[in-house]
C-alpha cells in the first residue's frame, strides 16, 4: 500500500475573477451586482491539500458556504470572510468586504434651470430617480467638463456661476454619486444667453422705434375703445426675449403686459382722452436696454376735400384754393 503525503501549505491566497485579494478591502455594491459572490482559494504550494474552510465575521451581512460562495443578506457594512487551510497548517487568510447600495439612477429635480443669463448664477439638485429623494453633497457632487470653464464654474453643492456671454452658449453640468461615478451620473444642459444692447419696437410690420404713431379715437365709445398692438424685439437675436411695457401717462392709456396700448375714456367729456404719450419696452434681463415710441392720440381728419375756383390755370397766375374736412 503507498501512502501519499502532502506538504504543508505554507500560503494562502483568496482570488476574486482571477485577481488576488488577499488582506485587501473590496467593495460589493447590491444594487448593481446582485447578492452572490463567488470566492476561490489557492494553496501553496501547488501540490499541497486545497481544501480548507470558510468562516464570516457577520452572517447578519453576509453568510459563506465552505466553498466560498458568499450571500449578501441585504444589510450594509463590513464582513470579513476568512480562509483556513484544512491541512492544519493554520495558514489562512482574510478578505474584507465593504458591503454598500449604492444610488444607481439619477435625475434632475424638477424645475432645472435650462436657459441662464450670463453673468448669473443658479443653484441645481439631483434626486435618486428611485425614491425621490434629493442627494446632498456627500452623496453627490458637480463639476464642469474643462471646456466649459471658460464660460462658469460650479461648486460641488451645485451653484452654477456663469461669466457674461457674447452669445447664446451651451454648457453641460455633470453630477456624480460619491462612491460610483462610473455608473450614478446625470448631465444636463444649460444655455447661457446674452445681455440685451438694444430693443426695437415695430407697429403693423413697420419699425417705430424713436418715431411717432397717430392713434386715431374717431367713432370710439366708452365700450369700444381705441387699442394699438406693439411688438418688441429684442437684440442680440438670442438674448432674452422678454420686456416689461410702461408708460409715464397713465392717465391717457393703460399699456397691458403684451404691448397692448388702450385708450382711457373720459367720462366728463363722453370722450376719449387725448395728448402725446410714450411707450417704453425694457428688457426683463436687467441690462436696461430699452425701446420707445410716442402715441399721438386724438381725432385725426380721415378726409380733406380740396376746392379750386378754376380747373385750368395760366402760367405766370395765382389761384387760391380752399380745403374743408
Amino acid at each position: 500500500m503507498k501512502i501519499l503525503i502532502l506538504p504543508p501549505v505554507n500560503r494562502l491566497d483568496i482570488q476574486k475573477d482571477g485577481e488576488t485579494v488577499t488582506g485587501k478591502q473590496i467593495r460589493f455594491d447590491l444594487n448593481r451586482e446582485g447578492t452572490i459572490l463567488e470566492l476561490k482559494t489557492l494553496a501553496m504550494p501547488e501540490d499541497a491539500l486545497q481544501d480548507v474552510t470558510w468562516k464570516s465575521s457577520d452572517n447578519q451581512i453576509a453568510e459563506v458556504t465552505q466553498n466560498g460562495l458568499v450571500t449578501f443578506q441585504g444589510k450594509t457594512g463590513q464582513v470579513t470572510l476568512t480562509a483556513t487551510a484544512a491541512d492544519g497548517s493554520g495558514q489562512s487568510a482574510s478578505v474584507t468586504v465593504e458591503v454598500v447600495a449604492m444610488i444607481q439612477n439619477v435625475k434632475m429635480a424638477t424645475g432645472s434651470v435650462t436657459q441662464l443669463l450670463g453673468g448669473k448664477s443658479a443653484g441645481f439638485q439631483a434626486l435618486d430617480a428611485d425614491t425621490g429623494v434629493v442627494l446632498n453633497k456627500d452623496q453627490l457632487t458637480w463639476s464642469l467638463d474643462k471646456e466649459y470653464e471658460a464660460y462658469a464654474t460650479i461648486s460641488a453643492d451645485g451653484v452654477l456661476q456663469t461669466r457674461t456671454v457674447l452669445e447664446a452658449t451651451k454648457i453641460v453640468i455633470t453630477g456624480r454619486i460619491v462612491g460610483n461615478e462610473e455608473y450614478g451620473v446625470v448631465e444636463h444642459t444649460v444655455t447661457l444667453l446674452p445681455m440685451a444692447t438694444y430693443v426695437e419696437l415695430w407697429y403693423q410690420d413697420q419699425e417705430v422705434t424713436d418715431e411717432t404713431v397717430n392713434v386715431a379715437t374717431n367713432g370710439a365709445t366708452a365700450k369700444k375703445l381705441p387699442t394699438i398692438r406693439l411688438e418688441a424685439l429684442v437684440y442680440p437675436d438670442d438674448a432674452r426675449q422678454n420686456v416689461t411695457w410702461s408708460t409715464k401717462n397713465t392717465g391717457i392709456v393703460d399699456v397691458s403686459k403684451n404691448g397692448v396700448v388702450t385708450v382711457k375714456w373720459d367720462a366728463a367729456k363722453g370722450a376719449c382722452k387725448s395728448g402725446t404719450v410714450t411707450v417704453t419696452a425694457t428688457a426683463a434681463d436687467g441690462s436696461k436696454a430699452v425701446g420707445s415710441v410716442k402715441l399721438n392720440i386724438g381725432v385725426m381728419t380721415e378726409r380733406v376735400q380740396i376746392e379750386a375756383p378754376a380747373l385750368e390755370l395760366r402760367s405766370g397766375k395765382k389761384m387760391t384754393l380752399s380745403a374743408r374736412t
